[in-house]
């Protein structure tokens, strides 16, 4: 058993494993506990294959986390499912026979005596050998089998939990475009989008605006809405969202619309100021 193998090194932590967890909880049927171990497994792995100049898996020898599921079964007593989490994932089963022969010799009223895992006494030995002697794995396996499908059951629900998350990769890429400085074909650099500067929020309330949405803003357009800012400052605000993609020209005329990545990447601004930092102050 795994508390058993790692006794010395968990003492303290599970060494009273039995007396907490069994003692406590019970020998009813059903998963007792779930716990994890780093260990070693053969797995596969990338490797590149030098005479042909390709990568290819590989065989090879390794460490993953390996998760332990402890069940209490009403014919083999306290089992285990040892699961490892890299591929090809080969399941090892583990039960003790002696806890399936003691549940054997409770069932006749065989009196027994047993010290840990080792029965010091036995009332009817010969009987019990013939029990020992009489063990079939194939009821085993079918209790295996509807083991799998139980844990395939809880697979699915943990598969539905996950799918419901979404892989943000590209939006971090995205916004670590827009944020970072950058540079255009003349090598002139411009620093990244700022939510908190009060320009460049300035800027984007004003590019957002809905008269924009169909014919587009232009510097002179934006002026009356940017009060105080000069034609020029607008400029340069508008060739520098245009190097950092947020927004695209017209053709060759001087109206500009807001690119995809634009109007998400100011409605997120926007969000996140409106509703979560300025209600988080009101809070504080």
């Amino acid at each position: 058993m795994l508390t058993e193998r790692f006794e010395q090194n968990i003492a303290g932590v599970l060494g009273c494993f039995d007396r907490i967890v069994i003692e406590e909880r019970g020998d009813h049927d059903g998963i007792v506990c779930i716990l994890s171990a780093m260990e070693s497994c053969s797995c596969f792995k990338v490797g590149k294959n030098r005479q042909k100049g390709f990568l290819e898996l590989e065989w090879s020898g390794g460490k993953c986390l390996h998760y332990y599921v402890y069940i209490m079964d009403p014919d083999y007593g306290l089992c285990y499912l040892r699961i490892p989490t890299w591929a090809p994932f080969r399941l090892q089963f583990y039960c003790n026979g002696h806890n399936w022969l003691e549940r054997r010799m409770c069932t006749e009223g065989i009196g027994f005596k047993k010290t840990g895992n080792c029965f010091v006494e036995i009332e009817d030995f010969e009987r019990a050998q013939q029990m020992a002697d009489s063990f079939d794995p194939e009821p085993l396996h079918r209790r295996m089998g509807a083991l799998a499908e139980q844990m395939q059951a809880c697979n699915q629900r943990y598969l539905q939990f996950i799918s419901q998350w979404r892989d943000h990769t590209k939006e971090r890429t995205d916004l670590s475009k827009v944020t970072r400085s950058t540079k255009d074909g003349k090598q002139n650099s411009y620093r990244g989008l700022n939510f908190f500067m009060k320009d460049d929020l300035e800027f984007m309330l004003a590019i957002m605006r809905g008269e924009h949405a169909i014919a587009g803003f232009s510097n002179r357009m934006l002026q009356q809405h940017l009060p105080g800012w000069s034609s020029q400052k607008i400029g340069r605000m508008l060739k520098r969202f245009r190097v950092l993609r947020l927004i695209k020209r017209v053709g060759k005329t001087y109206k500009y619309y807001l690119a995809v990545l634009g109007r998400k990447t100011i409605v997120a601004a926007l969000q996140l100021k409106e509703r979560v930092i300025l209600p988080a102050m009101a809070r504080a």
